[in-house]
């Protein structure tokens, strides 16, 4: 199991939200059951569990957490996908849906 780092360009998650992993070996060595934490741009954070991945893209159970401003925010599962193919390259992603 592994802990990685995640910026998220925006205040919370959603359908299209862009992120991108802090260190360039994410996206080849991600794996079910490592830990994230994403940083968002108000300098939140969530606590993260990867639930499944693979060459596209990932699952993530985003725990409970509350923006910088105090709008609370319940735990949710996300599909998250890479962007590009280059798997060598940073580990660019987006938000491709929420998961019920």
């Amino acid at each position: 199991m592994h802990a990685w780092r995640i910026a998220a360009r925006n205040t919370h998650l959603y359908p299209g939200a862009r992120m991108q992993g802090l260190d360039p070996a994410l996206r080849r060595a991600l794996r079910a059951g490592d830990t994230v934490t994403i940083e968002f741009s108000d300098q939140g954070i969530v606590q993260g569990e990867v639930l499944a991945c693979s060459d596209r893209g990932w699952h993530l159970q985003a725990g409970p957490h509350a923006t910088m401003a105090g709008t609370a925010i319940a735990a949710k599962r996300w599909l998250i996908e890479w962007v590009g193919a280059d798997v060598d390259a940073a580990a660019d992603m987006r938000v491709k849906a929420h998961l019920a």
